[in-house]
């Protein structure tokens, strides 16, 4: 086995790496450092996910009081604070549409080609 000789990303120490992609050294701080960016990195993501999950479910509910279903434009929607990257899963139809999950409310993006433009379609689910 040939151990490469690389630097640790937290104490600049040079180590024999076990393994290829290693970063950190076996030193306990280097490796909670290793942690601590790690979380930081996912955490970040996490956060804009929920963020944008919320921001939807917040804004469906609101458009969607007293219906049980809406299509509106897309841009009009974004300003609106849709976020199309802001759901937890999606389902098929009968029709094979694909309707993006959203707590209560599924969402369905797409182009109709008689004006050229790009709406969706809001849905209430039962749960």
């Amino acid at each position: 086995m040939l151990l490469t000789l690389t630097h640790c990303k937290h104490c600049r120490r040079e180590f024999a790496a076990t393994h290829g992609n290693r970063d950190y050294c076996p030193n306990s701080n280097c490796q909670k450092a290793k942690k601590a960016a790690t979380q930081k990195k996912y955490y970040r993501v996490g956060k804009d996910v929920l963020q944008g999950f919320v921001g939807n479910y917040r804004l469906f509910e609101d458009i969607l009081r007293k219906a049980d279903s809406k299509t509106v434009g897309f841009l009009d929607f974004q300003i609106q604070g849709f976020d199309q990257n802001g759901f937890y899963g999606s389902i098929k139809d009968e029709t094979q549409k694909e309707w993006c999950l959203v707590k209560d409310f599924a969402f369905h993006v797409f182009h109709r080609t008689a004006d050229n433009k790009t709406y969706v379609t809001i849905k209430r689910i039962s749960t």
